[in-house]
């Protein structure tokens, strides 16, 4: 702006509208001090309607009062107002939107309002001025050609066009308030859609987590489904960890975590929580689908091909293999939210979740890999073709029916022997 002031004028008259700028330029750094005792707590709250006002004034005072250094004589105090320079406070109106505070719009278009009532109250006190009120006899009573030579009269001001001015400046204040404000409102609501899919992504695969964004019905609303419940555990991990060290025992847990959770996710999962050397996941949760019996079985399967392939990577490296159990139960259970107001958590809950617990704790027993129940294995049969529940249950052996603690009746078992 200075650069453009410097061509459209001479010198030394432009030196009166860059002692204008360094002005505009003190009133900004006026916004940028912060809180007296809060050092980087942002500008004080004082700024906020200071600024304007002095803006405001500034510029107001600019249009009206004449360049002390000469250039602009030919200007009538009349004219200084009915020219274009009434957009010059309706500039300042529109840059505070970028404040992005309903409120502070609202405050500048009432400060651009305030400023030209006065400024041109006090012009219209001169003595060289007629104002005209253009009501009564003062204006209806001149002829057509009388009020256009009254217009055109150089210093005469129109009470009626400085009622319009004002109610324009109110009113696009109003109207850029109120789209800030829905511009707010639309940038939070997205802010919270986005914390949400975040939130969302810890536990759901990638390609439920849209659907759950967009879902109407909570994530968290209490119900009762069926679904899958997998249990998976490192053998013999005290020992490995007593082995290898605090360090290496982290890096362990990070490496089997991450393997463990890309399984589950492939297969539409849900990694309900992590169990210090082992996971949980559920499918069916929180959308149940046709496939969740075979999708946890598939990711079974899968958790245990990852851990053969690292094992086998662990052993190039010098590293000693590890071994895991998995365990897997369908049955009804209990979904929604759990805890406190300030730490809510998505929960599962029923005996499904017990009796798919012991079913991985009996992987030692029986020295075998996976352990499913008959339940998930006649719902995989019910959801699948019999070529692809086949090929699902390769393996797989039906076991003596077993005995869990805190069940009257034993459960029915297949098991899956654990690789070499």
């Amino acid at each position: 702006m200075a650069l453009f002031l410097l061509v459209i004028n001479t010198w030394p008259e432009v030196l009166y509208y860059d002692a204008l700028m360094l002005g505009f330029i003190g009133v900004g750094a006026l916004s940028l001090m912060p809180a007296r005792g809060k050092a980087g707590a942002g500008p004080a709250e004082w700024t906020r309607w200071v600024v304007p006002l002095a803006d405001l004034t500034l510029v107001t005072f600019a249009i009206a009062y004449p360049n002390p250094l000469g250039g602009d004589e030919w200007l009538t105090l009349a004219l200084r107002l009915r020219l274009d320079n009434f957009l010059y406070p309706l500039l300042f109106v529109v840059l505070a939107t970028l404040t992005y505070s309903p409120r502070q719009v609202i405050w500048t278009g009432v400060c651009a309002a305030l400023c030209w009532t006065v400024v041109t109250l006090w012009i219209a006190q001169q003595p060289e001025v007629r104002f005209i009120l253009g009501v009564g006899e003062t204006w209806g009573s001149l002829s057509p050609a009388a009020q256009t030579a009254t217009f055109l009269e150089p210093n005469t001001l129109s009470a009626v066009a400085l009622v319009k001015q004002v109610l324009l400046l109110l009113i696009i204040a109003a109207i850029l308030a109120a789209a800030v404000r829905r511009a707010r409102a639309i940038a939070l609501r997205q802010v919270r859609v986005e914390a949400e899919r975040a939130q969302l992504a810890r536990y759901f695969s990638p390609n439920l987590v849209d659907a759950l964004a967009d879902a109407d019905r909570p994530v968290g609303a209490i119900r009762r489904s069926e679904i899958a419940v997998l249990f998976a555990d490192i053998v013999g991990f005290t020992r490995t960890a007593e082995a290898i060290g605090p360090e290496n025992t982290i890096a362990l847990l990070r490496q089997f975590h991450a393997r463990m959770q890309a399984a589950i996710f492939a297969h539409r999962g849900t990694l309900d929580k992590y169990l210090g050397d082992g996971v949980m996941a559920t499918f069916g949760t929180p959308l149940p689908g046709p496939r969740d019996a075979a999708n946890a079985l598939a990711a079974a399967r899968e958790m245990a091909a990852a851990i053969h392939q690292w094992n086998e990577e662990r052993r190039s490296a010098g590293g000693v293999p590890i071994a895991i159990g998995l365990g897997v139960h369908w049955r009804p259970v209990v979904l929604g939210d759990i805890g406190g107001e300030n730490r809510l958590e998505f929960a599962t809950i029923g005996d499904t979740v017990n009796v798919a617990s012991r079913l991985e704790a009996l992987t030692r027993e029986l020295a075998v890999e996976i352990v499913v129940s008959g339940d998930l294995v006649q719902a995989l049969r019910a959801s699948v073709t019999a070529i692809e529940a086949d090929a699902l249950m390769a393996g797989f052996t039906r076991t003596e029916a077993q005995a869990l603690r805190g069940r009257d009746a034993p459960i029915e078992i297949y098991t899956r022997a654990r690789s070499a």
